[in-house]
């Protein structure tokens, strides 16, 4: 019975003593770029299903690639999505936005004689 149990601690400890897996700085950053790349694309993919304001979209497959992605190759890919998410709705913002719509805000502003403060 002695022998059983010493053979026991011995499979133990052969199984314990398999080394953790490595953190690699270079893989992570390669996979957020990738969930990155993949998100914005297919953000810019909803984003040309979109009606013709260009913000609101029926279909938006870059949330399924994020959901995907976090769940499959695990949390470590946030920053990746985050930074697509930020990416597409800079892309947005910039490309439906009117130009010179600050500078127009405040030139009716002065013209009425109102302070842009108020």
């Amino acid at each position: 019975m002695t022998r059983d149990l010493h053979r026991v601690d011995e499979e133990l400890m052969t199984e314990e003593s398999e080394a953790p897996e490595r953190f690699d700085l270079g893989k992570r950053i390669a996979d957020n770029a990738v969930a990155m790349l993949l998100y914005a694309a297919t953000g810019w993919l909803g984003l040309q299903l979109a009606v013709p304001p260009g913000y609101a979209t029926l279909i938006w497959p870059a949330s399924g690639i994020a959901a995907a992605a976090l769940l499959i190759f695990g949390w470590h890919l946030w920053p990746g999505v985050f930074l697509g998410a930020l990416t597409i709705n800079l892309f947005n913002g910039f490309t439906t936005a009117p130009d010179n719509q600050l500078a127009a805000v405040a030139v009716d502003r002065r013209a009425k004689g109102t302070p842009l403060a108020g």
